[in-house]
């Protein structure tokens, strides 16, 4: 069959004769010239840029009304130009690279399609029938049906659910697949693939299958024996529900699976006392994980979808350790956590540049609660009771924050041994150095920062503070207290910093062990500071000390490892 000819016409009369303005990629051309099929097309060959080039100058569109047989490949590969088919495609190779393609209906692609980097897109609104997807980081909106799924470009799912990724191909393809450099390369791939080869070594599975097969046997020959078992990363896409008959399991690790959910199975593990489940994508436990009454750790953290935790949480009375880094637990007062909880690290959990978040009140019951992280949170308060937590030995604040005036009495705290608080002293300066109880001291990063700005800014700012005066408070804030420097613009300084004054009541700390004041850029150290006999540990680094203040320091400390 011959290549059908085509009518070359301007991009504003696809406009005109097709209703196509709800297709992103007609929205991203403004002009130029179009290669319209109209009807159903036939091209002998490939379908590539120096093809269209033969149609017309410089095309910006190929827009095919009808279905689409290319005998040889579609490889437009430019940003320009772009392929429209308002109905089926049939070729041998499908690439897509900086150009953008729709295809309205089905794709059916002989050997393998093939998206290449992340300037271009391709959208297939159909099913798309195909041995072979090979992803390198492109946006790919196409629904296989029966491919084999490879990310050539990381180790992630990021458009498809894969069946290899780039860590396995080396070891799993046939040496023609690769580069010189070991790589897989997707054109050496296509090649052995239109010659009818695989591009994998005999009998080589997919992970996934791999470890399913491996969990089949061990869970059919001996469960009983199984104590341990580390399924990190195996590309599992659900709980495997034959680990219910691992009745002796003690550890269990499922990191980096994207499970999303804990079925009533896990229930079953009645002996487990580790669980990990990290980054699983996690938005539901089940309320059975309530009779894991043996489990003393568990760790729930990346899960950020995952809002709540089942009432029957609360019976795990041997949880020890809770860890929910980047989690945003709803946690009221009137929710009732494990009361044996010695440990609990929120990191990360509860912070928006745009708002602060309530206080997870229910952590306030538990009377054995030793660590406490909540670094790199934005708070409403740090509330009146916190400072009730009478087991207290460890507390981590740094890069935290409240829209609070008051901060709870931390001297009331008589079992605190460890205060994190990086760039924050000047908020707790009143109460750090009145924790006697205090072992280990980190108050760091308290460099002086200013904020630089024009004219022109500052009018926007002061615009935006008379329309929202709540809002911007913050930017009025800095208005009020501009100073103007040589140059002509204005500064203001956000962190004053600390100088060696804001730290001499340091001696009122006789048990310090441990003692970080590093970036603070101090010139010298405050003579109290040679009050503190029990000192093993002193970081000083990125400080402003003369050699003979490093001298003095260290005769002052001559049992103390010191760290300039």
């Amino acid at each position: 069959m011959k290549t059908s000819t085509p009518k070359i016409v301007s991009f504003s009369t696809i406009r005109e004769q097709f209703d196509v303005s709800h297709y992103d990629l007609i929205n991203c051309i403004d002009e130029g010239n179009v290669i319209l099929f109209d009807g159903n097309t036939h091209i002998d060959g490939d379908l590539d840029t120096n093809r269209a080039e033969t149609f017309c100058e410089d095309p910006v569109l190929v827009f095919v009304n009808g279905d689409l047989t290319v005998t040889g490949d579609i490889a437009m590969g430019d940003s320009y130009p772009s392929l429209m088919v308002l109905g089926n495609v049939h070729c041998d190779v499908l690439y897509s690279g900086d150009e953008m393609i729709h295809i309205t209906g089905n794709a059916t692609v002989k050997y393998a399609f093939y998206g290449y980097y992340n300037h271009g897109s391709i959208t297939v609104e159909g099913k798309t029938y195909v041995p072979y997807v090979l992803n390198a980081d492109h946006a790919s909106g196409i629904t296989p049906e029966g491919a084999v799924l490879i990310n050539l470009y990381s180790d992630h799912n990021d458009f498809f659910d894969y069946d290899y990724t780039s860590k396995d191909l080396a070891t799993a393809m046939v040496k023609p697949a690769l580069d010189k450099n070991g790589e897989a390369d997707a054109w050496n791939i296509i090649g052995l693939l239109r010659k009818g080869k695989s591009p994998f070594k005999k009998n080589i599975k997919p992970p996934r299958e791999v470890y399913e097969e491996q969990l089949r046997k061990l869970t059919g020959n001996n469960p009983e024996a199984v104590t341990e078992l580390d399924l990190t990363e195996k590309k599992l896409k659900a709980f495997p529900k034959s680990l219910a008959l691992l009745s002796n399991l003690r550890k269990l690790i499922l990191s980096k699976n994207e499970i999303q959910e804990i079925p009533d199975e896990i229930g079953a593990l009645t002996q487990l006392e580790e669980l990990y489940l990290v980054n699983c994508d996690l938005q539901k436990i089940s309320a059975a994980i309530g009779q894991l009454t043996n489990l003393r750790i568990l760790d729930i953290s990346g899960n950020y979808e995952l809002r709540q935790l089942p009432e029957s949480f609360k019976s795990l009375a041997n949880l020890r350790t809770l860890k929910a880094d980047h989690v945003g637990l709803e946690l009221p007062e009137t929710y009732i956590l494990p009361a044996n909880l010695e440990e609990i690290s929120f990191y990360s959990a509860y912070k928006d540049l745009n708002k602060f978040f309530a206080f997870p009140y229910a952590i306030l019951q538990l009377k054995h609660l030793k660590v406490l992280d909540l670094r790199e949170n934005y708070f409403t308060e740090l509330p009146p009771a916190f400072d009730q937590l009478p087991s207290l030995e460890t507390f981590l604040w740094t890069g935290s924050r409240t829209n609070a005036t008051v901060f709870p009495d931390f001297t009331k705290l008589k079992t605190l041994k460890k205060l994190v608080i990086s760039r924050k002293l000047l908020s707790w300066k009143k109460e750090v150095f009145n924790i006697p109880t205090l072992e280990h001291l980190e108050i760091d990063r308290h460099k002086e920062q200013k904020e630089y700005f024009d004219e022109a800014t500052l009018q926007i700012w002061q615009e935006m503070a008379q329309e929202d005066p709540e809002e911007y408070r913050h930017l009025q804030k800095i208005m009020d207290n501009k100073k103007q420097e040589a140059d002509g613009k204005f500064s203001c300084i956000i962190s004053p910093g600390i100088t060696p004054e804001d730290v001499q009541d340091i001696n009122k700390l006789p048990g310090l062990k441990y003692l970080d004041l590093s970036f603070n850029e101090l010139p010298y150290l405050p003579e109290t500071i040679y009050e503190l006999k029990a000192l093993e540990y002193l970081d000083l680094r990125y400080n402003k000390f003369s050699e003979e203040e490093k001298e003095k320091i260290m005769q002052g400390f001559p049992a103390t490892k010191i760290v300039f």
